[in-house]
């Protein structure tokens, strides 16, 4: 997968400059997610594993961030859309990663 460079996609930018063309790719990922236990037995544990689609609106060498959701325009009572839903994955983490081809 093609590594996003900081200059090229800004969080930010994206989010309020709905008629941008840097467009954030939609991808799918499979990862190992942390697990809090408390009164459990070891036999009982289990490594979970997740899955998530979203927008990669930032990534670096540790780690990326994915988009859930975002207004397709600004909603006429917003001053800036700074306000976001997602997660952030560690790559150590990661067990499978792929660019979604959206038919739109």
């Amino acid at each position: 997968m093609k590594k996003l460079s900081k200059s090229c996609i800004q969080t930010r930018e994206v989010l309020n400059d709905f008629s941008s063309d840097v467009k954030p790719r939609v991808i799918y990922v499979r990862y190992y997610d942390h697990l809090l236990f408390r009164n459990i037995r070891k036999e009982d544990l289990t490594l979970p594993i997740r899955e998530t689609v979203g927008w990669l609106i930032w990534e670096d060498e540790n780690a990326i961030w994915i988009l859930w959701d975002r207004s397709c325009k600004k909603l006429p009572h917003e001053r800036i859309q700074d306000r976001i839903s997602g997660i952030l994955i560690l790559k150590s983490c990661i067990i499978e990663m792929k660019e979604v081809e959206l038919f739109v």
